[in-house]
């Protein structure tokens, strides 16, 4: 039973994605119901083009066309446009433009989106005017609105914001992405080999737009007490609009910090950073950058014999403060590099 109903389902699947599109200029009649358990089990011949105010399927539904609300316990499809809201169990599948809220519990599908997709899993659409939301991955050709999933988010032009672990996109023109990994191709990709009051050498890579992009380091210290940090952040860019060669940025990043010695290892120990950076781009890779930072260390950390917190970093504390065993310090520091 559970066979020949997967098979039914991919067969119906696949009705859906080899159905011609039918000619707009066909005389089309409105009915206002429709009821089926699976075609051809339903009241309507499907050849037949009517636009169904209301369609309610027990397993699955195959209409030419709704205007109002359909109903299918695993599968809708429709030949042609749709709206206003369609629900199903499982997947809704639309040939052309769906307007309104489309909802499943596994995949939504329709070339033309203009309103909201909500699924368990996958959105497909290829031109979004509206809202993508997903409990795993959305895909559209042009974005104008907002990507919201639980892991990934692609698009080739986003006009809006993208928010997902992953962002992939070909360009950025008006928005946002947000998220862990932001790949946008025509954006920003740099490497960066650089020193800072910290980490004598650190190497980060920068990904996205210029607008918000995300930051991923790793920073080590040889003096004194070895110490390894990584990490993760943000930061946006802007350029001078007198020089098209200089730049600006404003950073926000946060790691950990560990001694090789192993020394603090299962404590707390968190430095913050925001930083202020000014770059010259000698080309379309090579860049100097460098700029002033403000830390914000916050470490459990404690040595019974030296009686401080934490390890030997920072100078000139702005603050320092201790409270239910946890110490918060604050100092100016600064970071210079190359981007490539």
């Amino acid at each position: 039973m559970k066979k020949t109903l997967f098979l039914s389902l991919i067969a119906l699947i696949s009705f859906g994605l080899l159905a011609q599109d039918v000619s707009d200029e066909i005389s089309v009649e409105r009915k206002p119901i429709q009821i089926s358990v699976i075609p051809p089990l339903s009241i309507g011949k499907l050849t037949d083009p009517y636009i169904y105010h209301f369609s309610l399927s027990w397993i699955a539904g195959d209409n030419y066309g709704l205007q109002g609300l359909e109903l299918g316990g695993v599968l809708n499809i429709t030949k042609t446009n749709a709206g206003y809201a369609q629900f199903a169990g499982t997947a809704n599948w639309v040939n052309r433009k769906f307007t309104g809220l489309q909802a499943a519990g596994a995949f939504n599908r329709s070339r033309t989106l203009k309103g909201v997709q909500l699924s368990g899993f996958l959105n497909s659409s290829e031109l979004t005017s509206g809202v993508q939301a997903a409990g795993a991955i959305n895909q559209t050709k042009q974005l104008n609105g907002v990507q919201i999933s639980g892991l990934l988010n692609i698009a080739k032009s986003v006009n809006g914001i993208q928010i997902g672990i992953i962002n992939i996109a070909d360009t950025i023109e008006h928005g946002l992405s947000i998220g862990l990994i932001n790949v946008v191709k025509m954006g920003l990709h740099h490497f960066e080999l650089s020193s800072n009051d910290v980490a004598q050498a650190q190497l980060a890579f920068r990904s996205g737009g210029d607008n918000l992009y995300g930051i991923f380091y790793g920073g080590v210290r040889t003096q004194h007490d070895p110490l390894l940090t990584a990490g993760l952040g943000f930061g946006s860019r802007f350029w001078s609009a007198k020089n098209e060669d200089i730049f600006g940025t404003i950073e926000v990043m946060g790691g950990s910090i560990t001694s090789t010695k192993g020394s603090f290892k299962k404590d707390l120990n968190l430095l913050n950073r925001l930083a202020l950076n000014v770059g010259y781009q000698f080309n379309k890779r090579i860049s100097v950058v460098g700029g002033p930072a403000l830390n914000v260390y916050v470490t459990q950390a404690y040595d019974q014999q030296s009686e401080e917190f934490g390890f030997d970093i920072g100078r000139n504390n702005l603050m320092s403060s201790s409270s239910d065993k946890t110490n918060v310090r604050m100092w100016l520091g600064y970071q210079v590099g190359f981007w490539f």
